[in-house]
């Protein structure tokens, strides 16, 4: 048998023992995806697809791979959005073919790498595979067809590499625990909204870009000027660029209904993720343990 490899991790291309034969008598086989390319023709999932972006040259983690088992995608994927992450997905998705790529690379990867999928599937490969793990569940949310303006967005525009510090500072004051911060090379970009006494008052930034898929992050509006809708006119604007250049994505907090509102409002549509963290995560706003919802744990 040969025994292929992608970055790290080597999977031998054979048939899994307890899959059922498809007609003409073959059987599932683990094949590794080489190319954003290829992971968008095994899948349209905009999840799997931006976490394709380890396969590129320029992504800056060495290690990356892809791998596919009948209708499930897998993405080792280190580093992506502050964690090493085993993205697991598909349009066409069943439970053996997803257990089996979760235990077979989770055990190459190690146990840094968690769980990132569906909260369903999350739920069921956790129960499934006894793990020790807890879930932490947030929201991802994205979009791929044109709207009409958001309100506002005529006013935002990109922010030049001097204007970086301000946005620093904004960012200090009205979200000190963003996960992109000014000069983080995750940042492709910096959008910014000025009032009228010329003072920045929200940010947000195109990011961790994917062939095709492109995340929001680092959304912040001044604690004074809040309410105004200045968050969602930023957005917005990032929403259009994002669009002219495919799917434009976020991740929110799922117990952070204003701003999924706002998002819905934009056109986003609102989908429950989770991760299986390799160890107890601290209690979440509530005092749960376990059951955080921050993006902060995802």
């Amino acid at each position: 048998m040969r025994l292929r490899r992608v970055g790290p991790l080597a999977v031998r291309c054979v048939a899994v023992p307890g899959h059922h034969r498809r007609p003409g008598g073959m059987m599932p086989v683990v094949r590794p995806l080489l190319t954003p390319g290829e992971v968008a023709e095994a899948t349209d999932d905009p999840l799997l697809r931006w976490a394709s972006q380890v396969l590129t040259p320029s992504y800056p983690r060495s290690g990356g791979s892809a791998w596919r088992l009948g209708g499930v995608v897998a993405v080792v994927a280190p580093g992506l959005f502050r964690r090493d992450r085993l993205v697991l997905g598909g349009t066409d998705l069943d439970t053996a073919s997803a257990r089996t790529l979760f235990r077979q690379l989770g055990q190459r990867a190690g146990p840094a790498f968690r769980l990132t999928a569906s909260e369903g599937l999350a739920e069921l490969l956790l129960a499934a595979d006894d793990h020790r793990g807890r879930l932490v569940s947030w929201g991802w949310m994205d979009i791929a067809a044109p709207q009409p303006g958001a309100p506002g967005a005529g006013s935002v525009r990109w922010l030049s590499a001097g204007e970086l510090p301000e946005a620093a500072e904004l960012l200090r004051r009205a979200n000190p625990d963003s996960w992109l911060w000014p000069g983080d090379p995750a940042a492709t970009r910096w959008a910014g909204r000025w009032d009228a006494g010329g003072r920045l008052v929200a940010v947000g930034a195109d990011s961790w870009p994917a062939p095709g898929v492109s995340l929001i992050a680092g959304v912040a509006t001044c604690p004074t000027a809040r309410g105004r809708g200045l968050g969602g006119a930023v957005t917005g604007f990032l929403r259009d660029a994002l669009l002219r250049e495919g799917t434009a994505a976020l991740m929110v907090d799922s117990t952070n209904t204003t701003a999924i509102r706002v998002y819905e409002r934009l056109g986003f549509r609102y989908r429950r993720l989770a991760s299986i963290e390799p160890a107890p995560v601290p209690a979440g706003p509530a005092g749960r343990t376990g059951t955080s919802s921050s993006t902060g744990s995802s």
